[in-house]
């Protein structure tokens, strides 16, 4: 079975992946680089803007993400 999900990517490469947005049944999903955080609505994806403008930040540096333990990330994570 397919899941919708949208990638979000930097500068049209797909290799430079900002999150992943899953919006499957009911429940609505972001996917981070170190988790996957449920959204009770489409709005709540503001809430983590901070991680968001950090992960763009680090493409603008060296071409990868650092997530929040401080090791670089070339995936994310994305369980189901």
């Amino acid at each position: 079975m397919r899941q919708a999900g949208v990638c979000i990517i930097s500068d049209g490469i797909c290799c430079k992946l900002i999150c992943r947005l899953r919006f499957k049944t009911s429940q609505k999903y972001l996917g981070l680089f170190t988790n996957k955080v449920e959204l009770d609505c489409v709005d709540d994806i503001f809430k983590h803007s901070e991680r968001l403008k950090a992960v763009i930040g680090e493409y603008e540096g060296d071409g990868k993400p650092v997530v929040a333990d401080g090791n670089s990330s070339g995936g994310i994570v994305d369980n189901g």
